[in-house]
């Protein structure tokens, strides 16, 4: 068909390409102007005219760029009413394409969660500015808003807005239902003023799916018998992912919740979701604020350098998401020749491993900290403990001595006098409670010292050489395997190019964009709101989804195998293989780079922390000082009674190292226990380190005060009561 033959200002004007078409009209650029474009109606009318001409009398296309408002009337050779020009809005694609996650890859191949924000945010600025005009967009969908690869978003279609001129309300008679706010669902919109708050609800629903991976906030899973068609759940009001109110509707699993965000943000979609039509709605400028406060607050996932996340979040919901769905949604961005292949020159892995080797790490048993030299004296509570023990075993002998006295002098007695020498016995070996006090007192307090060397290694670095030199050792493997490695990727992606090539041709048609028999456009919502975005997603499990049955999920498979059967494998290498394989390629060479960087710095980094161990050790806080203190008088009144007192490990403990992976020249062994630094001539043997058979924890020695092992000292866990696991002394 040719291009029709337009008149601006009564003059011929030759038009271009057309670069649209849709259900109004087609859209040509202007051969004369290749940044304005023309609107041509397949039915113009009386309507249409009005509403344009008021838009061009008011010169609202002179405001501002971001909005596509008619400049000028087209007419036919008559001066018959055809349609407008406008400025063209190029190099930009709709908001679907950019939120819908398999879309996104494509489309805007580059766009991490930022990218997302900052055009939720742009949207808003956008809309605000329609209404600062004095229209109301009224149409508010997925199409009418065009994004560029800066993020900058523009709106299209200005003439379905609605426009106020001269008491005239030109009123906006089309619309979207998964964009229309409750009290308009159902009604005939060609009749109805719209209001900014109408517009409001719109917004809100583009923003949320732009936040939530194209989720559509009324999308979920209904608690009642019956379906719940989408129009019906926004009528209703039952946003599904509410924290505030039972709307009998349930999220999607395994996706973002709106608790990641600011609390304002989740507060916000609150209130633009309610059922209450007299709610005002957060307006434009309320969102701008609002998507603000998300940007502000964006932090990089620790896993996944390639993730930005809400710092409230607590864990990256993406990488979540990545898992579960096996995919993954904002991948790394590999641009050419961003990396040099010799980034450090003359690298000589031999000479640099020598380099690391010849940094002697400390001994284990050496990373203990230098306590202060102090003799202890007994408490009051060790003399009492000495005292009622002498007490108990002079009243046991007097007894004996009684007992003795009454058989030699009434032998008919002796009867008596052998209950007596029993009494007068377990007197003398009674212990006292004041001795038990002791115990438990040195059961405490040696507690608490084993307590504070665990802070005093965490924080002190002690094995941070050792971590440092398995990291090392790992980065020298994963060098030397480079090659392999990258071999092993460019054989897996030649494997799979077959697989690859049919997912992307399924992956073209999509969901909510095609005619599928018995899918309608809320049940295509809720299909891509499960993850169920393009005929790549389909499968048996997809009765998963609310509404989708036995029937439904067999017109789905058809529809997935019709489009199959469609496929031609190309085994020639295409531009895109070319670029996989150089994203495996850059990839290589930026790991090379890394590690290259990573093993270089390595021997100086080994002496630093080595440096470290050495100041922390002659510097131990003052919790562990202090623990040391009291244990030391403990010890003293133990010491005083005869109570035998095994000597610390002060070395790090072997849970320190569990995950830390050793070079040839260190391996982690368990240490011989070293001694706290002598208060006394007397010393005794090491029973080791005990750990315990539960929880693997380091064991103390206790005391038993009851039962028939009362007064036998004993191994118990040091987390007691949170863990019970004993064993006996040796």
């Amino acid at each position: 068909m040719n291009a029709p033959i337009i008149h601006i200002g009564g003059q011929p004007v030759p038009l271009g390409r057309k670069i649209g078409k849709g259900g109004e009209g087609e859209v040509y650029q202007l051969a004369s102007d290749p940044a304005k474009a023309v609107k041509v109606y397949f039915q113009p009318d009386q309507l249409r005219f009005e509403k344009v001409n008021a838009i061009v009398q008011a010169g609202l296309a002179s405001r501002t760029k971001l909005v596509s408002f008619p400049t000028e009337i087209a007419t036919d050779s008559k001066g018959r009413f055809l349609g407008f020009t406008m400025n063209l809005v190029s190099a930009s694609k709709p908001l679907h394409e950019l939120y819908a996650p398999k879309a996104r890859k494509h489309n805007f191949p580059e766009a991490d969660y930022r990218f997302l924000v900052r055009t939720a945010r742009n949207a808003a600025a956008a809309v605000g500015i329609v209404h600062n005009a004095g229209c109301v967009v009224g149409d508010i969908n997925h199409s009418g808003f065009l994004i560029s690869d800066r993020a900058l978003v523009a709106i299209i279609d200005a003439d379905s807005f609605q426009v106020s001129s001269n008491g005239t309300n030109h009123l906006c008679r089309v619309g979207v239902l998964e964009y229309t706010p409750p009290e308009l669902q159902g009604k005939s919109l060609d009749q109805v003023v719209r209001t900014i708050n109408h517009d409001a609800f719109g917004l809100a629903v583009a923003i949320f799916q732009l936040l939530f991976l194209g989720k559509h906030p009324f999308a979920g899973r209904y608690s009642g018998a019956d379906e719940m068609p989408l129009e019906r759940a926004i009528a209703e009001g039952r946003y599904a992912y509410s924290a505030l109110r039972q709307t009998g509707m349930a999220p999607p699993p395994h996706g973002p919740r709106p608790s990641i965000m600011p609390k304002a943000v989740a507060m916000a979609f609150e209130q633009a979701f309610t059922a209450d039509a007299n709610r005002v709605r957060p307006s434009a400028r309320d969102w701008v604020n609002l998507i603000g406060t998300i940007e502000s607050s964006l932090v990089v996932c620790p896993t996944h350098k390639e993730h930005f996340l809400p710092k409230d979040a607590g864990s990256c919901p993406w990488c979540a998401m990545d898992n579960q769905f096996g995919t993954v949604l904002f991948p790394p961005v590999f641009r050419a020749n961003a990396v040099s292949p010799a980034t450090v020159a003359n690298f000589d892995l031999n000479r640099v491993w020598a380099a690391i080797e010849a940094v002697a790490l400390p001994d284990p048993k050496t990373v203990i900290p230098q306590l202060p030299l102090q003799a202890a004296t007994p408490s009051n509570a060790g003399n009492a403990a000495v005292s009622a023990r002498f007490a108990n075993r002079a009243l046991g002998l007097l007894i004996l001595g009684a007992a003795g006295g009454l058989v030699a002098f009434v032998p008919a007695l002796w009867w008596i006098a052998l209950g007596i020498a029993a009494f007068g016995l377990n007197r003398f070996n009674s212990k006292p409670e004041a001795l038990t006090q002791v115990s438990k007192s040195l059961d405490q307090s040696r507690s608490i010292v084993i307590a504070e060397l665990e802070v005093f290694h965490r924080n002190s670095g002690s094995i941070e050489p050792f971590r440092m030199k398995g990291e090392l050792e790992r980065a020298r493997q994963e060098y030397q395997n480079l090659s392999q490695l990258q071999a092993k990727w460019h054989s897996e992606y030649q494997d799979s190019r077959r697989k690859q090539q049919l997912t992307d041709h399924l992956d073209r048609f999509r969901v909510d964009k095609e005619r599928i028999q018995s899918i309608n456009r809320g049940l295509a919502q809720t299909l891509v709101a499960y993850g169920y975005e393009t005929a790549a997603d389909i499968d048996h499990n997809v009765t998963r989804v609310p509404g989708i049955g036995d029937v439904r999920r067999q017109r789905l498979l058809d529809w997935k195998r019709r489009h199959e059967a469609r496929f031609a494998f190309n085994p020639n290498p295409t531009p895109a293989d070319q670029a996989e394989r150089q994203k495996i390629d850059q990839k290589v060479v930026q790991m090379r780079s890394d590690l290259q960087k990573r093993l270089i710095s390595g021997a100086d980094a080994l002496r630093d922390a080595i440096k470290r161990v050495e100041t922390s050790k002659n510097n131990p806080h003052a919790g562990l000082v202090e623990a040391y203190r009291r244990f030391a008088v403990s010890e003293a009144d133990a010491k005083m009674i005869g109570i035998t007192v095994p000597p610390f490990n002060l070395a790090p403990p072997d849970t320190m190292f569990a995950n830390i992976q050793h070079s040839s020249s260190y391996s982690a062994k368990p240490v011989s226990p070293v001694a706290l630094p002598s208060r006394s001539t007397s010393s005794s043997g090491s029973p080791g380190r005990v750990t315990c058979p539960k929880c693997g924890s380091h064991m103390v020695s206790r005391l038993a005060h009851r039962g028939r092992h009362a007064g036998k000292r004993f191994w118990g866990c040091s987390r007691y009561p949170s863990c019970d696991g004993i064993k006996n002394t040796p």
